[in-house]
């Protein structure tokens, strides 16, 4: 989900990393990341999190060190990962997480579990707001289930599922639900969606005005948009477009029931 390409690059993503260049070029400040999972890793183990050219420097010059020379395999380097990040607020580590969200620990979560914490990687401070007050899941966050469990099915890591590979079995731990205030649905949706933070897969957002005031994009625009190519497979990113029109539709018609358009 964060880094599609992990097992196949050798520490970086040449599509993700001109990106990132033409775009703080243009911005005139660091605001594109295209760091792999290599890149975040090294960041989080040796250096600081300020961004600055130095500090890209000694990050790849690293990342280059470890991936070319056989330091670590690409299994222990996820480990690492997956036990040093964060998942939520003064959440970190995935053994952390499981017991914050889910009361259990890693060996024992189920898929949808699993695809769940998968998805809050890229912005994990806004994991809470994945769920209803009920502890059940946000339909918006439906197609992703089934946009990561199809690639795992395609990958032969799960048996294909109709039914959404376990998004309607997750619950939020019931300790929780209390401290969760009721939010209004599309704002909940908008948190989910912003990217902004340094990552694979980075995207712009308009800002408020911008959204109220400014041209809107055709559907398809939007998607090209949230759509990062690094490093995926044609079919990969054909798949990816497919479930993002069915979310948008999705949110098109909650909106129109709420009389919102």
């Amino acid at each position: 989900a964060e880094d599609p390409s992990f097992y196949r690059h050798h520490g970086f993503v040449e599509e993700s990393i001109r990106k990132s260049i033409a775009t703080d070029f243009k911005e005139k400040q660091f605001k594109r990341g295209g760091s792999t999972i290599s890149m975040q890793l090294v960041k989080n183990v040796f250096l600081s999190r300020q961004k600055t050219l130095a500090r890209k420097i000694e990050e790849t010059l690293i990342v280059w060190m470890i991936e070319n020379n056989d330091i670590s395999t690409k299994n222990r380097m996820l480990e690492v990962y997956f036990n040093i990040i964060e998942w939520g607020r003064n959440v970190y580590g995935i053994g952390e997480a499981s017991h914050y969200y889910f009361g259990k620990s890693p060996a024992d979560l189920t898929i949808g579990e699993s695809i769940y914490l998968a998805s809050i990687v890229p912005k994990p401070k806004s994991g809470l707001y994945s769920f209803l007050p009920d502890g059940s899941l946000r339909p918006s966050i439906h197609g992703y289930f089934n946009l990561i469990g199809r690639l795992m099915a395609s990958k032969g890591l799960t048996p294909p599922d109709s039914s959404a590979y376990g998004f309607y079995s997750v619950r939020l731990r019931e300790a929780l639900r209390p401290k969760m205030a009721v939010v209004d649905t599309i704002a909940a949706d908008s948190l989910l969606q912003d990217t902004g933070d340094e990552g694979v897969g980075v995207v712009d957002h308009p800002n408020f005005f911008q959204r109220l005031f400014g041209k809107k994009d055709s559907v398809e625009k939007v998607i090209e948009k949230k759509v990062d190519t690094a490093g995926k497979t044609p079919k990969e990113i054909r798949v990816e477009k497919r479930e993002l029109r069915r979310r948008e539709k999705e949110k098109q018609k909650e909106m129109r029931d709420k009389g919102l358009i």
